[in-house]
């Protein structure tokens, strides 16, 4: 396994072994797109194996092209009416300093986009979906969202809303990421320290307040597949980072919708299982994702 992530790229990886433990060890740790059990790595079918990698094997989003989210990513999005879902909020009271910081003005917003969160993580990004193409007996297609925690940098501009970062924020509740704030931002809306931490909320890893070139130094370390957020206007520095192909840059405007902001969160993969040995239906490896 060390040996297979020990690489820059990461589009496919293949593993044959008798052992459904060496094989769930397998399958929670290799970073590839697409993982193939007892089978060879080459041949996906659209709907059945969705097809992209991890790291330099990855372009912008990443999202899977055969897959059901692919096309997402050559448009935009934008606010349009209210969110519908009533979903249930459980961690909500965890960001109640940070709530207390927002615009009034931006508070529905606001929990309309955490609501639409909540049901988004539950109902798509959270558990392995068994892809149904094909209804095949001898092989299993499987589809899931892995938290993209290690690549994620979001950066606030001066004129940022706090309502836009308290979205993020509160989108982040089962993620870790960069937080990076210009100063500006938080003079130009008043905030105490305490105030800025408050709005930022609990430690996600890393957090600070610098200057754009102080940033622009920070993000040159970066790794391959690397996704940065902006909140706020662009800064100019933020152009010489977007030449780099390993950084992919999310500069649109931040929306309530969560279908559409927690893609950057997550990187898609897609699993393809083959169930029999010499014809003979192995039932561990059925269940393999309900054990």
């Amino acid at each position: 396994m060390e040996i297979q992530n020990g690489t820059e790229f990461g589009l496919t990886a293949g593993i044959h072994s008798l052992n459904t433990q060496e094989i769930s060890d397998w399958l929670d740790a290799i970073e590839a797109g697409n993982l193939y059990v007892n089978r060879g790595i080459t041949g996906a079918i659209v709907e059945r194996q969705p097809f992209g990698g991890f790291k330099r094997s990855a372009v912008g989003y990443g999202l899977k092209a055969g897959g059901r989210n692919y096309l997402l990513q050559f448009g935009h999005f934008e606010d349009v009416g209210d969110v519908t879902v009533e979903n249930e909020v459980p961690y909500l009271n965890s960001f109640s300093n940070c709530l207390d910081q927002v615009e009034p003005q931006k508070l529905d917003w606001l929990h309309q986009a955490i609501r639409s969160d909540a049901y988004w993580e539950s109902n798509l990004f959270v558990s392995s979906e068994k892809m149904d193409a094909g209804d095949l007996e001898v092989e299993g297609n499987y589809h899931r969202y892995i938290a993209d925690d290690k690549n994620i940098t979001i950066r606030v501009s001066q004129n940022a809303a706090k309502a836009e970062l308290a979205r993020l924020v509160v989108a982040m509740f089962l993620h870790r990421a960069t937080i990076s704030v210009d100063p500006a931002f938080q003079s130009s809306h008043g905030l105490s320290d305490q105030q800025l931490q408050d709005l930022v909320g609990r430690d996600y890893g890393r957090f600070a307040v610098e200057t754009e070139q102080e940033f622009v130094d920070f993000m040159s370390t970066k790794s391959a597949g690397h996704k940065l957020i902006l909140v706020g206007a662009k800064e100019p520095a933020i152009d010489a980072l977007q030449a780099n192909p390993d950084l992919f840059v999310i500069d649109a405007p931040i929306t309530k919708s969560g279908r559409s902001t927690l893609l950057a969160l997550y990187r898609e993969q897609s699993i393809s299982i083959t169930h029999h040995r010499f014809g003979a239906i192995q039932s561990e490896l059925v269940n393999i994702f309900e054990e």
